[in-house]
């Protein structure tokens, strides 16, 4: 009964702690390092994304891009969007890293629809 018991809990941990053990195929993976930004990692919690990023100099357009692409995003820059990012962030929500990167560059966000469009102010 202890090994079931054990076993149980090891599958529910390595589910994620989600409450089921069923694969979503929807959710993104637990822990996921950007392929070509791999100083970023993303992660899902009930449903929330959360971003660890420790990046230097890096440009602002390839940085949102990588976390659009992540999240399945488009995203539209107007022609005179630049800017070099230097940050730390740790288990910050996806929403929230994005804007504050923007705006730390300058930049403001335009929704339009579900698409965000980066440009001066």
């Amino acid at each position: 009964m202890k090994r079931a018991l054990c076993v149980l809990a090891a599958s529910w941990l390595l589910a994620g702690a989600t409450g089921s053990l069923a694969a979503d195929e929807t959710a993104a993976p637990r822990t996921a390092p950007s392929p070509s930004l791999p100083a970023i990692t993303f992660h899902t919690v009930a449903g929330h994304v959360f971003v660890s990023l420790d990046v230097k100099n890096v440009s602002l357009r390839d940085l949102l891009l990588e976390m659009c692409r992540y999240r399945k995003i488009n995203i539209v820059f107007d022609p005179d969007v630049e800017g070099r990012v230097t940050a730390r962030l740790v288990d910050v929500p996806w929403a929230t890293a994005f804007s504050v990167i923007v705006k730390s560059n300058g930049y403001v966000i335009e929704w339009i629809g579900d698409i965000p469009r980066i440009h001066v102010p």
